[in-house]
């Protein structure tokens, strides 16, 4: 009886290093490496158990792996939208009263690089330097995500918003260099003249701001971290209102449209905020 029990054991562990040595071999197609990983049948049952465990250890690795790219922007590398959503899924009353900072960022001009190239390479070279700015920037401490397109969220836990300011002026100064570097070897590369100045708008919230924490005081968690969200948004916008007013914003396009021999016209409208919005579109 007992040899009968071990026999089986024997038999049922065979089969699983076989499927797991077939699967091993189909994925990762390492046929060179076959007298690492030998049939079943050439193997002592004691050594047979050991070949399982270390097949077994790479599936989870390999699966591992497969995860965290589920976790992963394609092009900035940084956590995504998915990753966003179970970063604050797993916040607390105590994470979020302990000094947090909401961040909500978007850059500019992204529609403008890829719409000039009729193409994604430059307006994913434009994402990829900004995801590098942000990694050069921000403390081990901070969290940074790529939510979609040319939107981000940044979490920073600081005690006053000058550290925040600073860190986003940081990340802005790094970005400008880094994309300033690369962009005429870029241009270069595609063949047609490239001219986009890298910036971004931002806005930041947080429960310490005693009219926004009197506000969500007894609010659920859910709909704090809700409205924490809504108000940066909001902030940005005002931001990109703000930036694409300026002066200096209206002169750089028009010597963009002039560099990509595109006709844009001064347009005016009214923001959502009761401000005048000036700003260059693009001729049809």
């Amino acid at each position: 009886m007992i040899h009968h029990l071990m026999d089986e054991k024997l038999k049922v562990l065979t089969d699983r290093y076989e499927k797991a040595r077939q699967s091993y071999f189909k994925i990762e197609k390492r046929r060179e490496h076959q007298e690492n990983f030998p049939q079943a049948s050439e193997l002592h049952p004691a050594e047979l158990r050991d070949k399982y465990d270390e097949l077994s250890e790479i599936a989870i690795s390999q699966l591992d792996g497969t995860v965290e790219k589920l976790w992963e922007h394609a092009v900035t590398k940084l956590k995504n939208k998915n990753a966003f959503n179970q970063r604050i899924a797993t916040e607390t009353e105590d994470d979020l009263k302990r000094e947090t900072f909401v961040v909500a960022v978007d850059i500019n001009d992204l529609k403008t690089a890829n719409d000039h190239t009729k193409s994604h390479t430059v307006g994913d070279a434009y994402l990829f330097t900004f995801g590098e700015a942000i990694n050069a920037s921000i403390r081990p401490t901070d969290e940074a995500y790529h939510t979609g397109g040319d939107e981000f969220v940044f979490i920073i836990r600081s005690p006053d918003i000058k550290t925040v300011d600073e860190i986003m002026q940081r990340t802005l100064e790094n970005f400008k260099t880094m994309w300033a570097e690369k962009q005429p070897a870029l241009s270069q590369e595609i063949g047609i003249p490239l001219y986009i100045e890298a910036s971004f708008a931002y806005g930041m919230a947080s429960i310490a701001e005693k009219e926004i924490g009197r506000e969500l005081r007894d609010a659920p968690l859910k709909d704090k971290i809700q409205k924490l969200m809504d108000i940066a948004d909001k902030r940005q916008y005002q931001h990109k209102v703000q930036i694409k007013s300026s002066p200096a914003y209206l002169a750089y396009k028009k010597k963009q449209s002039e560099i990509h021999g595109t006709q844009y016209k001064l347009s005016t409208r009214q923001s959502e905020t009761g401000g005048t919005i000036h700003s260059y579109t693009k001729e049809q």
